[in-house]
């Protein structure tokens, strides 16, 4: 049995973020791809370039995200190679 209860609900809090962010990042593309095709239909090219915009940053920002994530992750498997080098037994 796990004794580190706080680590438990840090693994739960990374994958629970991982998996938002790729729900995310399907809705996001499918929300994107018919805002640019209904701007496309209707040849606004003020509603294209503000759809690429918004595109662009949204990725940028859900890049940043999953940097975020894949640092938690880094820590924590940082924090469990410390915690085996202080127990001295190779294990948990």
């Amino acid at each position: 049995m796990l004794k580190d209860r706080k680590g438990v609900s840090a693994i739960v809090g990374v994958i629970v973020l991982l998996a938002s962010l790729m729900i995310c990042a399907i809705v996001f593309s499918q929300l994107s791809s018919q805002a640019k095709a209904v701007a496309q239909q209707n040849n606004d090219t003020a509603a294209l370039n503000f759809i690429d915009q918004t595109i662009t940053t949204g990725y940028s920002a859900l890049n940043m995200f999953i940097i975020a994530a894949i640092v938690m992750a880094a820590g924590f498997i940082l924090a469990l190679l410390i915690a085996w080098g202080r127990s001295g037994t190779g294990g948990v």
